[in-house]
């Protein structure tokens, strides 16, 4: 997609909508007519064939690809360009990384190279696409594959997908017909299918594919079954992925309309749960900071947000440009684990001034979720303010463990006690006009209980943390607060504050404890973040640490421009919850929150008042 500026005018609407289905598998764009086959065709259908480079703007970028593989270099995902042999072994291993190796078995990029003859007609792309599918066929038989990796899940669907698409493009050979007939006859298995989360949907989707080219209605009956199955326990009615990753939302999007589209097109139907793929924007929408990119919670990535035609999600993703407005500044998906906030989406700021949040709770890490139960992220005044770190790997070991767990996120955790696997739950939740007020308790451990409230004033734009830890034995307590590299917090006065050209942010605690900050850290692992896959960047992160068998936090968060400040005056703290008056950006507030309720109300100064 284009950057934001370049969507805002009218006819950028169409241009992202052509890059959208262009972007998706299972549909294609043809700029032109398809070359004549190289191969006779034999008996078959065709099969949908995905473009990922299709439309005049890209051409030259597709053919520079295509290029490069034809001279052996590949860059597949976001790892770095690599050079293997011609004739390659498929024991290549450049990198000792799963992703790697799932793209380079999964023959996605040999959609370049069909896309290239598609383009120029030039016969070299496509004799030299049939040699990489023949040539991986022979060398990779099931029982003696050249690499592990060979028939993975979800690679082996990846590459059914891609074997027909070819065969529909170019024409089947006896050898592509031999390697198709045992991939589908695999993934008609129920030994091989794993029956749950994105890998179960790729796995059907070249279940479809296979079915389609080889005349096999019976195949077809199958995978439409497990993805009517499947689309009813991975996706919630709300339209929300259990996946717990605002990135595999997109995904989830993604795939599902590919095999919708084969659903349809193949002739066997759509099962009625597909209507909740059509929710599964609006999430999208919540997920897309004022920028236009992606909020990176769970295995996310900063992307550029899909502006979604007719959704929220297009709305968010052009600024308010273009799309419908949602009408309301908050969204509680309760079932899902997350709740989204914001002051506005631009009618009383800039839209890129808005404060936006986010607080994520639910069940213990599934998938592509993280150990974040309690955890917020924040965006103010035209910057990211509080950031998930994002998920930097998918290769297990101490670096994925930390981007993976509770250290990585915006909680309290506990020195001593395990990092991951906890659960969440939202036990109480009140908002009105003024305020929200939500609660999130967390078990990290046997004896242990974190309780996070949050106060928000949907006016003011400020946030109240209040952290209760206890467990049976005294441990050293660290409430943390992830922030961007570029963020340079100081500490003054018993608070920290950031010191960036823009916008930036102000913690203050209000009920004590040590402050100190951590970047880079490697014994132990702390202070990093990751936009993209497999990089990583040192960035600083605020702790507040307490010790004892309980402890207790009251945490302030302002953002602002320049300097933010908050004065607080009238603070009292009482066991079961805390009175103050908040002035901050002009306006003052009076705050009361205790067991049973809270409140937030401007206090008028004497020129206003009746």
């Amino acid at each position: 997609m284009n950057e934001r500026t370049g969507r805002q005018a009218a006819g950028s609407l169409l241009l992202a909508l052509l890059v959208l289905i262009a972007a998706l598998p299972g549909h294609a764009l043809a700029a032109r007519p398809l070359p004549a086959p190289i191969l006779p065709l034999t008996a078959g259908l065709p099969v949908e064939c995905p473009s990922r480079r299709v439309g005049e703007g890209n051409d030259a970028v597709t053919l520079r690809q295509a290029d490069d593989l034809m001279d052996d270099r590949y860059r597949l995902g976001d790892h770095p360009e690599i050079r293997l042999p011609h004739d390659l072994t498929w024991r290549e291993n450049p990198f000792g990384e799963g992703n790697w190796l799932v793209r380079f078995h999964g023959l996605s990029w040999v959609r370049i190279l069909l896309d290239a003859w598609r383009i120029s007609g030039e016969e070299r792309y496509a004799r030299r696409a049939v040699a990489v599918i023949e040539d991986w066929i022979v060398d990779n038989p099931r029982g003696a594959a050249r690499s592990w990796w060979s028939w993975y899940d979800q690679a082996t669907g990846i590459r059914a997908g891609v074997i027909a698409c070819a065969a529909g493009m170019l024409g089947m050979t006896p050898r592509m017909r031999d390697g198709l007939t045992v991939h589908g006859a695999l993934l008609a298995s129920a030994s091989f299918y794993v029956g749950v989360g994105n890998h179960a949907l790729d796995q059907d989707l070249g279940l479809m594919d296979a079915a389609r080219a080889l005349r096999r209605p019976d195949w077809l009956r199958i995978a439409r079954d497990r993805v009517a199955r499947l689309v009813l326990a991975s996706v919630s009615r709300a339209g929300v992925t259990n996946e717990q990753s605002v990135g595999y939302q997109r995904y989830n999007y993604q795939r599902y309309l590919a095999a919708r589209i084969r659903l349809q097109r193949y002739g066997v139907g759509l099962p009625a749960g597909f209507g909740r793929v059509d929710r599964m924007p609006e999430m999208l929408g919540w997920a897309t900071l004022p920028d236009g990119r992606y909020d990176t919670i769970g295995d996310t990535e900063r992307d550029v947000a899909w502006a979604i035609p007719g959704t929220l999600a297009e709305f968010a993703a052009t600024a308010g440009a273009s799309g419908p407005p949602p009408g309301r500044t908050l969204r509680l998906y309760r079932e899902d684990g997350w709740l989204f906030a914001r002051t506005g989406w631009g009618s009383e700021r800039p839209f890129g001034d808005e404060v936006a949040w986010s607080l994520r709770f639910g069940p213990a890490p599934y998938i592509h979720g993280h150990a974040d139960g309690g955890s917020i992220t924040l965006w103010g005044d035209g910057a990211r303010q509080v950031v998930d770190p994002g998920k930097f790997t998918y290769t297990s070991g101490t670096w994925r463990d930390w981007f993976t767990g509770r250290h990585a996120h915006n909680v309290v955790s506990g020195d001593g006690l395990p990092d991951g696997g906890a659960s969440s739950g939202l036990s109480a939740w009140r908002a009105d006009a003024t305020r929200i007020d939500a609660t999130v308790a967390t078990t990290q451990g046997a004896g242990t209980a974190i309780v996070r409230r949050i106060l928000f004033s949907r006016h003011g734009g400020w946030l109240i943390v209040e952290d209760r830890a206890s467990s049976a034995a005294s441990r050293t307590w660290r409430q943390r607060w992830h922030l961007p590299e570029d963020a340079d917090p100081m500490l003054a006065k018993g608070a920290a504050h950031t010191r960036r050209e823009g916008g930036n942010l102000l913690i203050r605690p209000l009920a004590g404890g040590d402050l100190a900050i951590v970047t880079g850290g490697t014994d132990p692992i702390g202070g990093w973040v990751s936009w993209r896959y497999g990089e990583r960047i040192a960035a600083p992160v605020v702790e507040v640490v307490r010790s004892g068998s309980s402890a207790r936090w009251i945490t302030l968060l302002v953002t602002g421009p320049g300097r933010p400040t908050a004065e607080v005056t009238d603070l009292e703290v009482t066991e079961d919850g805390y009175r103050l008056t908040i002035a901050t950006r002009g306006r003052t507030e009076r705050v009361v929150v205790t067991r049973d309720g809270s409140s937030v109300e401007e206090l008028l100064p004497p020129a206003r008042r009746g």
